[in-house]
């Protein structure tokens, strides 16, 4: 509430607004102003509690909302991420300076937070707010004992979470866990009063403000999450494919798979995307990643590789091989791993270790068609810094 697994892994055996003209004008001098007035990220290394990642699947909303009776103003904020830590919407929305009490610009967060996470349709979403009064009176459903505005925005709350079409939590973190919202809430009181979108309307962010505090905040987030882990090169003689997968009930507009194909120098030697059937599921994509990039090497003649992949139920599916509606491509690779020809292991690695196969499958779902596309070189600048941040151990910076 705002005031004034190691790289290597294991073997398996083998809108309301978007930003435009004045606005994103007035959002950046309001970005600028904070700066200004000495706000500024938290070392991470003093951090009482590290933002986490949310489950593979499941979408992430942290929000907040401040006041200052001083100048006054009000004005909430928040940041959806996915479970790779990605940055999906941002809003700010300035609110009237006259609100009674803090946990009103908090319960104002966590309903805006709401709305435009179930206006994109996702199906499991985690909130996370800092302000435990507001958290607990959703919770109670105590709307009828609180003034009428509150009380409303507490129902609304809580038709939204109660809703069947969606799984919601609600959860209360501290403060360090929650820095990007913060910063968000500082930039929407800044606001002018007088800019040309409605009063107190939301502003979306389809991508990270221009504000270096938020984007240094989004990198730490993401590179000090718990369980981080680091690319590390494959042996000499050796290949590693890391590859990656999403589904119909992952957050995204299509369905995907892509993986990418390095020596042991870390050099990119060949990577894919393939566009899927949009009803596959999160683990039919990453068992049809699997494949692909193990027909891909077999094509290229390697005698040694390593398949990473970061989804441990499609390995499991492969290890113990199980054989449901995904038994064609499940008995294909279990063929390619045991095949005499070459020797070839399937490993699960840390999502942080995957970033590259991971950027190939939001490149493969801008695919015009269902195809595959071989890339004989990074096909973004993204790829490349990725690459070369795998490389040498050195984050430059966090990318969306």
């Amino acid at each position: 509430m705002s005031g004034g697994n190691d790289g290597n892994g294991s073997s398996w055996g083998s809108g309301f607004l978007k930003l435009a003209g004045a606005a994103a004008a007035a959002v950046s001098a309001a970005a600028a102003a904070a700066s200004a007035a000495g706000v500024s990220s938290s070392d991470p290394e003093e951090l009482t509690e590290r933002w986490k990642k949310p489950e593979i699947g499941w979408v992430k909303v942290n929000v907040d909302g401040g006041r200052d009776h001083e100048e006054p103003s009000a004005g909430c904020g928040g940041v959806a991420r996915d479970d790779h830590g990605d940055w999906l919407f941002g809003f700010c929305r300035k609110l009237d300076p006259n609100v009674n009490n803090a946990h009103e610009t908090e319960l104002e967060a966590i309903l805006t937070g709401l709305e435009l996470a179930s206006k994109r349709k996702y199906e499991k979403v985690v909130v996370e707010s800092d302000c435990e009064p507001a958290l607990s009176m959703v919770k109670k459903g105590l709307e009828y004992k609180l003034q009428r505005r509150e009380g409303k925005v507490v129902k609304r709350i809580q038709e939204l979470r109660d809703d069947p079409k969606w799984e919601v939590k609600l959860v209360h973190v501290d403060r360090s866990a929650n820095r990007v919202a913060n910063r968000l809430v500082k930039v929407a009181r800044q606001r002018p009063s007088d800019e040309p979108s409605s009063k107190f309307e939301p502003v979306e962010f389809p991508s990270p403000p221009d504000d270096s505090d938020i984007r240094k905040m989004l990198s730490e987030d993401k590179n000090n999450d718990t369980g981080h882990g680091r690319w590390k090169k494959p042996e000499i003689g050796w290949v590693k494919v890391n590859v990656d997968g999403g589904g119909l009930d992952s957050v995204g507009p299509s369905v995907a798979c892509g993986g990418v194909v390095r020596d042991a120098r870390g050099e990119w030697l060949l990577g894919f995307g393939r566009k899927l059937d949009p009803k596959y599921k999160s683990h039919e994509a990453e068992l049809k990643a699997i494949l692909t990039g193990l027909e891909l090497a077999w094509k290229m003649n390697v005698k040694k590789v390593i398949v990473e992949s970061d989804f441990e139920p499609a390995l499991s599916m492969v290890n113990k091989g199980l054989t449901r509606d995904e038994r064609e491509d499940v008995q294909c690779i279990r063929k390619l791993v045991f095949d005499s020809k070459w020797e070839a292991k399937l490993v699960f690695v840390d999502r942080s270790a995957n970033r590259v196969a991971n950027r190939l499958v939001k490149v493969a779902r801008e695919f015009p068609s269902l195809q595959l596309i071989e890339f004989r070189t990074p096909p973004d600048d993204i790829c490349n810094m990725l690459i070369s941040e795998d490389n040498t151990g050195h984050v430059y910076a966090s990318y969306f």
